[in-house]
């Protein structure tokens, strides 16, 4: 069985909240790398999806971080779905360690399905950072 819902986009990103008129604010948006000084690395990242979903529904989904193919971290949640009507959901402040440059993916499934990849980035060394002085 697929995802009962279309992934319209996911973003990554530092930080995310909800304001008071319903508007999202999103600090520190990731494109296709995130820089890092030196390994390993910690970083707290957000994954925000806008999804609409295929059909009505209520069902726990499983949700899941892997850097070069190991689970890093893993939760699981329940989706609701009583119309079609696009939604955003967040994943904030997950905790994620990296000690070495590598591939990360962000994945979803349904319980005892195969994982479906909402998005994928690259860590590596940030090579541009400026020399300490000496």
């Amino acid at each position: 069985m697929t995802l009962p819902m279309k992934i319209e986009f996911a973003v990554v990103c530092d930080s995310v909240r909800r304001e008071d008129n319903g508007k999202l604010l999103l600090i520190g948006v990731y494109g296709g790398a995130i820089l890092v000084e030196d390994f390993p690395a910690t970083l707290l990242l957000s994954l925000v999806m806008r999804v609409r979903p295929t059909v009505q529904v209520a069902t726990d989904i499983e949700f899941r971080v892997t850097f070069e193919g190991k689970p890093l971290v893993s939760a699981t949640a329940t989706m609701k779905a009583e119309s079609e009507e696009s939604a955003f959901v967040m994943f904030p402040g997950i905790p994620l360690q990296f000690p070495t440059a590598g591939d990360i993916l962000f994945q979803l499934r349904l319980p005892k399905e195969k994982w479906t990849t909402v998005t994928s980035l690259v860590v590596r060394k940030n090579d541009l950072s400026p020399s300490p002085s000496a």
